[in-house]
């Protein structure tokens, strides 16, 4: 067979090949006689019709299936042939040629992109390292507020933020339901929070819900209502025997073990959103493509949770994915080629600080932990692998030049309000 390759693309490439009239018009007569043994024509018992009459009557429709037949089953000889190795299954594009001569076929399959080179320095990244500081420790402070809160029964007037539990049933169907909601903060409308000011537990009363989408009153539903329960969130206050509770000393010793548990699970997340950064920034000024049939497949298994748990179609969750499963693909792909050319180790400092990390991160002692984890360290080229990644990322962003959002920013609204001058 005649074979002829083709690159479209880093990833793209199609061949076209030429088979021989001998080897199509062998394997036609094959697959005209596997057909001939299950067709039924008048006058003749079952798989005994002449094979010109077979033709005659079938001949067309049975070309057509061997010609994609044949063309599929002979890819994996292609494949062999070219001593090539597809990452993704080869598509027939196109099929010419008749059954008793030359059947030309054109196949277009992706392989893993061989990059050659990447252009960093000085390309520009945006990227803005987040931070712990006093309002991030407050704010976890007050969640684990809340955690430990204890919710109390309350016999009258509620307020805002209180949970009310009422039996409801609306007034021109009958329908009855219960329903719970926050006082202060009900999606129904100020008639309905109004209704409910001063409520006590078994009150009976009737009001108005405010089903329109503007809630300007506009679709009200006469609803009545049996107050069954009002609860109460109480909160601890955040002091020092709070902290003691929880197993400090007191409160400022509290904060800090917050503050380093924070900054130790915002720096895996910087190391993160840095290298991806990274490689967005390095996308836009190198040639940097990724086999779509992996993106689509990716996306798809990102996808596959979120339409089971919101009971969608896969179709419509996945366009949102793509983005994301291209990214993360350079990213793989970049990383990769950085770790070849470059020659970036670890020294064995680099190994323990690594290793004493992952051991903090899961509150175990080294020793107890470098015990437990001695088979997973011995893999040294898959556990280290993260740490080696960090120090790439941070040996190319050296060369690059860093911009924050809020000067990207500026970048762009510059150019606005000189346009608008020239315009005035």
């Amino acid at each position: 067979m005649n074979i002829e390759l083709k690159e479209i693309s880093q990833c793209k490439r199609e061949v076209t090949v030429i088979f021989p009239s001998d080897l199509v018009n062998a394997e036609y007569q094959k697959s005209l006689k596997k057909y001939s043994k299950m067709v039924n024509i008048k006058g003749f018992r079952k798989g005994k019709a002449p094979l010109s009459m077979i033709k005659e009557k079938y001949g067309e429709s049975i070309a057509m299936q061997f010609k994609e037949d044949f063309a599929s089953d002979q890819y994996k000889n292609v494949v062999d042939e070219l001593e090539i190795k597809p990452l993704t299954p080869g598509n027939i594009v196109d099929i010419s040629g008749e059954v008793d001569a030359e059947l030309t076929v054109k196949y277009s399959y992706e392989v893993a992109p061989k990059i050659e080179k990447v252009d960093y320095e000085g390309v520009e990244m945006v990227f803005e390292e987040k931070k712990v500081g006093a309002t991030e420790v407050n704010s976890e402070l007050e969640n684990l507020r809340y955690k430990l809160a204890q919710s109390v029964d309350i016999d009258a007037n509620p307020k805002k933020g209180d949970t009310i539990y009422a039996d409801m049933k609306f007034v021109e169907s009958g329908k009855e339901f219960k329903r719970n909601f926050i006082y202060g903060s009900t999606p129904y409308g100020k008639k309905f929070e109004e209704d409910l000011k001063g409520v006590k537990v078994g009150d009976e009363l009737a009001s108005q819900m405010d089903y329109s989408k503007e809630k300007d009153g506009s679709d009200m539903k006469d609803v009545e209502l049996k107050i069954t329960a009002i609860k109460r969130l109480e909160l601890p206050k955040i002091d020092d025997e709070f902290a003691k509770d929880a197993g400090f000393e007191d409160l400022k010793s509290m904060k800090a073990d917050i503050k380093n548990d924070m900054k130790a699970r915002m720096d895996v997340e910087n190391m993160a959103l840095k290298k991806q950064a990274m490689v967005a920034g390095l996308a836009k000024v190198n040639d940097l493509e990724v086999p779509q049939e992996l993106v689509h497949q990716y996306a798809q298994q990102m996808s596959q949770p979120y339409a089971k748990a919101y009971k969608s179609q896969l179709s419509s969750i996945m366009p949102m994915f793509v983005g994301m499963a291209e990214a993360q693909l350079k990213e793989m792909y970049v990383m990769e080629f950085f770790r070849e050319s470059l020659g970036v180790k670890l020294t064995d400092a680099e190994k323990e600080k690594f290793i004493t990390f992952n051991a903090g991160g899961m509150k175990m002692e080294l020793a107890d932990y470098k015990e437990k984890y001695k088979a997973s360290i011995a893999d040294e080229e898959k556990y280290f692998a993260p740490a080696l990644d960090n120090k790439i990322v941070d040996k190319i962003i050296k060369k690059m030049v860093v911009v924050t959002p809020e000067d990207k920013q500026k970048e762009t609204e510059v150019p606005k309000e000189e346009a608008k001058k020239e315009d005035k």
